[in-house]
């Protein structure tokens, strides 16, 4: 009998159907307590041996029976890179704190049947894909594994992916208890921030159909005050799994931010680069009767965050109204801000832009009134006739008699 059949036999019922690979451990172990041990998850780190017995084992763990695989992650060598000056330099230019992000969404679309969706994100970075059906990383930059080696990513590959299993196997086992209903959606986000000069944050939150269900902080699962008794019932399970939530701890607030350390150094290069935005402006369609709808755009700059603002010399417009940063298809970003104001207000008004690739000389543009039509053709046609008669003119001296009385030289 495999260590799946024998962990089955010894569990409350499950949903595997008889579906679950067969990896055979031990024919010989005799308790499933041996299968928790370093040396039989170590000597036995197939993916589908994982997969099987943290799937049994999320269902066990509120007994304290024995732990997930997660104490592998203390010996993984995790290198804290020599940051260079310049690295803190670029971190604390940046407003907000610098977070690394796992994102899972599964959708449930009835008892047999499940489609996850997985991401890992720096900032706005998207730095990895997820194959759902192998479990690997995709590496969407050079820089995308940090510090670490292929091995220790290997590692954590099955890990998470083992979670991930057991995680959808414990949503899809109680789908009748916590009042869920097929097809239904679960997001997870998982990760940590870092705040130079602070400690970093870890951070596990799970939502339903988009709406928070329970949040994770230091040990404990809470439920969201929007939850409702849902959420309380998620939280009650989750805490039970006591020494899987201190691993879940231990990944988020410490082994996290030394990856998020080591991709700032890896990626430096992309990381730190400055390009200068280009500005224009521009009407939007009228607000309405005798007012302007005035944009400034601003396109191509990285990093991300940017101030642009209308002003009228030195004091700030209320009324302004930001688009959303959107993204370039190579990497840059683009923004537009409008102001909605009395035509004859226009005038003296400008746009200003600071962006850290202006090196403090701040971009501005000032809004001119346009001309009327009637002033525009008048500036055009006056020049024209004027010319027109003056080349008629002289084309008549020449052509004529008077052509000496005009030029002064001789008909012969």
């Amino acid at each position: 009998m495999s260590i799946c059949d024998h962990l089955r036999s010894e569990s409350p019922p499950n949903t595997w159907g008889g579906k679950v690979p067969a990896f055979f451990l031990s024919e010989s172990t005799p308790n499933p307590r041996a299968v928790c041990s370093s040396e039989g998850w170590e000597g036995n780190l197939g993916l589908w041996s994982t997969t099987c017995l943290l799937g049994q084992l999320w269902l066990l763990c509120d007994l304290d029976f024995c732990s997930p695989p997660w104490h592998l992650l203390h010996s993984l060598s995790f290198p804290v890179p020599s940051l260079s000056k310049s690295i803190f330099t670029f971190a604390t230019a940046v407003q907000e704190p610098i977070s690394f992000q796992i994102t899972l969404t599964v959708s449930f679309y009835n008892r047999s049947w499940t489609q996850s969706l997985g991401s890992a994100w720096l900032d706005e970075i998207q730095t990895h894909g997820w194959d759902n059906k192998t479990g690997a990383f995709i590496f969407l930059w050079p820089w995308s594994k940090g510090n670490w080696s292929n091995a220790e990513l290997i590692k954590l590959e099955k890990l998470l992916y083992a979670y991930f299993i057991g995680l959808r196997q414990v949503f899809q086992d109680h789908v009748r208890h916590w009042h869920l209903e097929y097809p239904f959606q679960i997001q997870l986000a998982e990760g940590c921030e870092l705040h130079f000069g602070e400690a970093s944050v870890g951070f596990v939150k799970f939502a339903y159909q988009g709406a928070d269900l329970t949040s994770f902080q230091n040990t404990t699962w809470w439920p969201s005050p929007k939850g409702g008794s849902r959420a309380q019932e998620v939280c009650k399970r989750f805490n039970q799994y006591h020494v899987l939530n201190e691993e879940i701890h231990t990944l988020f607030s410490d082994t996290c931010p030394k990856f998020l350390l080591g991709l700032l150094d890896a990626g430096k290069a992309d990381l730190q680069r400055q390009v200068r935005p280009e500005a224009w402006l521009s009407t939007g369609p009228s607000p309405g009767p005798g007012r302007l709808l005035l944009i400034c755009h601003v396109s191509g700059f990285y990093p991300k965050p940017v101030l642009v603002m209308w002003m009228h010399g030195e004091q700030e417009q209320q009324g302004t109204q930001q688009g959303e940063v959107l993204p370039h298809a190579d990497g840059t970003w683009y923004l537009q801000v409008s102001l909605d104001v009395k035509t004859r207000e226009a005038a003296g008004l400008l746009c200003r832009v600071r962006h850290s690739s202006l090196r403090g000389q701040d971009m501005v543009l000032y809004w001119e009134q346009p001309h009327s039509k009637g002033l525009v053709f008048l500036a055009v046609m006056v020049p024209l006739v004027l010319l027109a008669g003056l080349t008629l003119w002289l084309w008549k001296c020449w052509k004529t008699q008077w052509r000496h009385q005009c030029t002064g030289f001789s008909l012969e």
